[in-house]
């Protein structure tokens, strides 16, 4: 699970030490793959995407402020694009003012609206899509 600050914990006992990709997803948002492998071993590893969009492979990430970056959201269908696919599961939510813990609330701030939209239309009018190797 990953934290509200970014960080997560991770233990993976069955995986040989070697180099791996590590890839977020979440119930909303582009998939996000680290810009290349990372060594998993007895070391514990800190990766922060949240410092540059290099830190995503293609750089795949979104300035929210200077200096901050943040995965892309919309993608409620999961099929690693964010189009009109995908409003099929907001509009209607938009329209019966769906609140809490939602796939749809695009921003995060627990209720589905207009502001999910404008943030959704925005994603699909960049063409914002899964980037990984």
């Amino acid at each position: 699970t990953l934290h509200t600050d970014g960080t997560l914990n991770a233990v993976f006992n069955s995986v040989p030490g070697g180099s791996y990709y590590i890839v977020v997803k979440g119930r909303n948002m582009v998939q996000t793959w680290s810009a290349s492998p990372q060594v998993i071993g007895a070391t514990p590893l800190t990766y922060d995407f949240t410092t540059a969009a290099s830190k995503a492979y293609g750089s795949n990430m979104y300035p929210v402020t200077a200096g901050v970056w943040a995965f892309y959201s919309g993608d409620f269908n999961q099929d690693e694009v964010v189009d009109n696919s995908d409003s099929d599961q907001l509009f209607p939510d938009i329209e019966n003012s769906n609140f809490g813990v939602l796939a749809t609330d695009v921003n995060g701030d627990g209720s589905v609206d207009n502001s999910d939209s404008d943030i959704f239309i925005k994603n699909i009018e960049n063409s914002v899509f899964a980037n990984h190797p």
